[in-house]
């Protein structure tokens, strides 16, 4: 086998922003998830359309994918990933799952949904940060600490910008 990979993108909420037209692209143009390509998003967003719309690709909204951090819905999106990930896998046996996470909610909850479902690699587009210095700082070191957990099982990073990058090789 090739290709024995299936490739799945993971976003928030399909909304008109620079991270969510990146992973339509990419999801809709990528040769390297021959074995299939998957989307898994929170609904609710105006390219939700388009993302059921592609050609070759399995569109899996996940209603708790959405909003701000709330702790239970969070809880709930992540058990609903790591419930959509194993059938994904299920539904290609031999296949491995290459993983590719988008944004700072869907990136830390998907890379442990990824985890937890036994993906062989999980990528994560760092599209910005969810901490930022002006937020309270138990919340912003609460996000932070979240990043940091996270990245032992990301098996690649990438970022949309010079400067998304600098900041994270300087964050560690």
């Amino acid at each position: 086998m090739k290709n024995p990979y299936v490739l799945v993108h993971i976003v928030t909420k399909l909304e008109l922003g620079g991270a969510q037209l990146a992973t339509l692209h990419q999801v809709t143009h990528s040769t390297f998830g021959a074995r299939g390509r998957h989307l898994v998003f929170g609904p609710g967003g105006m390219l939700d359309g388009e993302a059921h719309r592609i050609v070759g690709v399995t569109a899996w909204p996940i209603a708790a994918l959405t909003g701000p951090l709330y702790a239970s819905r969070d809880a709930v999106a992540l058990f609903a990933m790591v419930r959509c990930l194993r059938r994904i896998g299920l539904q290609h046996p031999g296949c491995k799952l290459l993983v590719h996470t988008h944004s700072s909610k869907a990136g830390i909850l998907g890379r442990w949904a990824a985890f937890f479902a036994g993906a062989a690699c999980v990528v994560h587009t760092i599209h910005g940060f969810g901490h930022q210095p002006s937020m309270p700082k138990a919340l912003y070191y609460a996000l932070w600490a979240a990043e940091k957990a996270a990245a032992p099982i990301t098996s690649g990073f990438t970022a949309d910008s010079q400067a998304n990058l600098d900041r994270g090789c300087a964050e560690g």
